[in-house]
């Protein structure tokens, strides 16, 4: 059985009379769960998955210490791996925004220091993009889009969605794009897009032929290091820039001679997406 997960440092505070571990760690998950619904607004979609049995299961293995909140998310053996992801994802930001906006941090009581996942922009380029799509059964429901070896597989908490070859071309393309760039489709995601416009970047329709060979190139030992140098350079300025920097011009010469260049939209995109793989692997 595989799962994910995140922790929350703890500092006492002041005031040592305040709530204990276990109880810090109920406050605390009311709180993200109060924050998720808020950013998704109250989404159909999100509210079956926040009243659902499966965080019931989750709760158990759930650990509070006086250093640390360990929040994990388990596949249960493979049978709700779409629910592991979403929820991993929409906790992650909405512990984020929390800080963000001030509500975690310095207590009376206890000091919540950040997860070390990076900020809002790193959160919201998951390696398994979030999608709502009509079910077989004709339901809206979310599935998870992973691109793998050349194809898409979607996936579900019942299992792989079998109709992908049944989807039209133009949706193929659209589910192609956003993996690629890292362009989650969630409600909580979708929610945000008005708060953070740079972060999400649709690709060019003259790109979606070069997309999947650029995202390849890219995964090359060569290419990771350039992606590398690339997204040190774009630290050091705001994402919402729209102007590419000479480490990411290098980067696009580099593609082009591999005839799979990229708009500067496309490339900023796929590069949001590359800094969440690289940072799932270490690189």
């Amino acid at each position: 059985m595989g799962g994910i997960g995140f922790s929350i440092e703890l500092e006492p505070g002041p005031d040592k009379q305040g709530p204990q571990p276990q109880e810090l760690l109920s406050l605390v998950w009311n709180q993200i769960e109060e924050s998720i619904l808020k950013l998704c607004n109250d989404n159909s979609l999100a509210l079956a998955f926040l009243g659902d049995a499966y965080i019931m299961y989750q709760y158990e293995s759930w650990e509070a210490s006086s250093e640390e909140l360990l929040y994990t998310f388990a596949d249960m053996a493979g049978c709700y791996t779409l629910s592991m992801t979403a929820y991993y994802h929409w906790s992650q930001i909405a512990v984020a925004h929390l800080f963000e906006k001030g509500i975690f941090g310095e207590g009376e009581f206890t000091t919540l220091k950040p997860p070390k996942v990076g900020t809002m922009e790193h959160l919201w380029a998951p390696t398994d993009v979030l999608q709502p799509l009509d079910a077989p059964d004709g339901d809206l429901s979310l599935y998870t889009t992973r691109y793998h070896e050349g194809q898409i597989e979607l996936g579900s908490d019942e299992g792989s969605y079998e109709e992908w070859d049944s989807l039209p071309e133009h949706l193929k393309q659209r589910l192609l794009a956003d993996t690629l760039m890292g362009n989650c489709q969630c409600p909580l995601c979708v929610g945000l897009k008005s708060l953070r416009p740079s972060v999400f970047r649709e690709a060019s329709s003259s790109d979606l032929v070069n997309l999947p060979k650029a995202f390849a190139q890219l995964r090359s030992d060569e290419g990771k290091g350039l992606v590398a140098s690339a997204l040190f350079d774009r630290e050091q300025v705001d994402w919402s820039s729209p102007r590419l920097l000479d480490a990411h011009l290098v980067l696009n010469d580099w593609l082009e001679e591999r005839d799979c260049r990229l708009s500067e939209r496309s490339l900023i995109g796929l590069l949001v997406n590359q800094r969440r793989h690289l940072s799932a692997e270490g690189y």
